[in-house]
């Protein structure tokens, strides 16, 4: 019932990523010599295995660990990893949609500015998560993606213009197949 998230700096602007993820989402967090460990309960709705390299509904790239067999280190050389409260798996805050994860997209939108195909990759992006996730806020990710991951953020018109754009593309009302295996 935990998924870790797991941060290995991968991301672009990581330490931005994870400071907003800190502030909007607070849980468990371990201190890694690499990054940092995310823990939250996991949802019922939400198809998460361990999962290495994958990018989130928010567009940036992490790991996933739950499970039986899953492990995750907290303590190395014998003396406990620094966190952010005293450890405990209870009670965990549920994984918020910012990071569920994406297995379709391969586009890591960290970092990206002007002439780095921003339009398009955000475009796609989100017609994966509007498809996947019907009941994600698609103006609130994109707007987490403009603010917290590009580098430079797209005008407010222009980032309108695509949100409409990918809401008119697909109705997820049509869609009558399985989209279990692209979670």
């Amino acid at each position: 019932k935990v998924v870790l998230v797991d941060f290995d700096n991968d991301n672009v602007n990581e330490e931005k990523i994870i400071d907003y993820i800190k502030s909007e989402y607070p849980t468990l967090t371990v201190k890694t010599t690499k990054g940092t460990h995310f823990y939250y309960a996991k949802p019922d709705n939400v198809k998460i295995g361990c999962f290495t390299d994958t990018i989130t509904a928010g567009g940036f790239q992490v790991d996933y660990k739950t499970g039986t067999k899953a492990y995750a280190v907290v303590k190395l050389n014998g003396i406990e990893r620094e966190t952010n409260q005293p450890l405990s798996f209870d009670n965990l805050p549920e994984l918020p949609p910012i990071l569920y994860p994406l297995k379709v997209s391969k586009e890591n939108l960290s970092g990206m500015a002007e002439g780095d195909g921003r339009n398009d990759k955000i475009f796609n992006h989100l017609c994966w998560v509007q498809r996947i996730y019907p009941d994600i806020d698609l103006e609130n990710m994109a707007q987490i993606i403009n603010e917290k991951l590009f580098l430079e953020s797209l005008e407010t018109k222009e980032l309108e213009s695509i949100i409409k754009s990918v809401k008119s593309y697909y109705d997820p009302n049509e869609y009558t197949g399985d989209l279990t295996d692209m979670i």
